[in-house]
């Protein structure tokens, strides 16, 4: 007996986690990311104190995604990221 399961993950994952250590973010979810579409510079938008905050690298990895920023975030700042999805058209 063969099996063809043909159905589309269509559920996006979700995040568990987050954490900052210096200029680094790492992002980690509860599935593993699409490879088939991975995120790149322009995926995201971070915004620390209101103000755009570049990110210069992303990396991915199974279930995470580690942005580089442009300058570390410290305890005291508020951090806000967005995501536009480079595969969705």
């Amino acid at each position: 007996m063969t099996i063809n399961d043909t159905s589309t993950d269509v559920t996006a994952p979700t995040r568990v986690s987050a954490s900052i250590n210096g200029a680094l973010l790492t992002l980690t979810y509860n599935e593993p990311l699409d490879a088939t579409h991975p995120a790149n510079l322009a995926s995201f938008t971070v915004g620390v104190n209101g103000l755009n905050r570049q990110v210069i690298n992303v990396a991915g990895s199974g279930s995470s995604v580690t942005l580089t920023l442009s300058a570390p975030v410290v305890s005291t700042d508020s951090v806000l990221i967005s995501y536009a999805d480079p595969g969705a058209s």
